[in-house]
């Protein structure tokens, strides 16, 4: 009898040690932006974001346009996909048994703010999103239509974490792609046109001669 009690005591005990793991977590992307060089780093109003269950770098995202229509593609096989899995909600308050700021962030070193309550619009002030997702390798992608810029990010999410925090910048004044924090950020080119009545100036100097 005392035997089999014990091992009912140690078959509990090893029952407590095996916690479930799993990798539902609230991510909060936290975009700011730099207009120019040396400047202070701003709230990045009007920044959507989306993710994908996908792995591996060769996903990527090759334009702004593709960035805008949510399309991302495979490089290496040519495979696109066009519907994410998880589409961005404005940030207004953690999750019950989160520690928002503080649990699983990165970033710039900077300590996310306590939360705070969503204004009429369902907007953070601080900037911030949110994407509820699911499995442990996501595809992230934020778009910023004021500067025409997009930023994506392969993230492997950690065990068990309630609410993990990814911070940001961008950064208009930059012509080409660099990485921030682990995001690649890009701007859509600016395509030069001729100023307009160049050519007309010309003919009709041709004409006089």
């Amino acid at each position: 009898m005392k035997r089999f009690l014990v091992m009912v005591v140690v078959a509990l005990g090893l029952t407590g040690c095996f916690k479930k793991v799993g990798f539902d977590t609230t991510l909060v992307i936290y975009p700011k932006v730099q207009e120019v060089s040396g400047a202070e780093f701003l709230v990045a109003e009007g920044v959507t974001a989306y993710a994908y269950y996908v792995s591996g770098e060769d996903w990527k995202v090759l334009t702004y346009e593709d960035a805008v229509a949510k399309v991302i593609t495979n490089t290496k096989s040519g495979e696109t996909k066009s519907e994410p899995a998880v589409e961005s909600e404005p940030y207004a308050s953690a999750p019950e048994g989160g520690n928002d700021g503080e649990v699983g962030s990165e970033g710039d070193g900077e300590v996310a703010a306590s939360a705070v309550t969503a204004n009429s619009q369902n907007t953070d002030a601080l900037g911030r999103l949110t994407l509820k997702t699911k499995k442990q390798h996501v595809m992230l992608v934020a778009v910023y239509p004021t500067a025409e810029m997009w930023a994506y990010r392969h993230y492997e999410v950690g065990e068990n974490l309630p609410v993990t925090t990814l911070k940001f910048h961008f950064r208009p004044w930059k012509s080409a792609e660099y990485v921030d924090s682990g995001w690649t950020c890009n701007k859509k080119p600016v395509v030069e046109t001729p100023e307009e009545g160049e050519g007309g100036a010309e003919g009709e100097s041709g004409e006089n001669k």
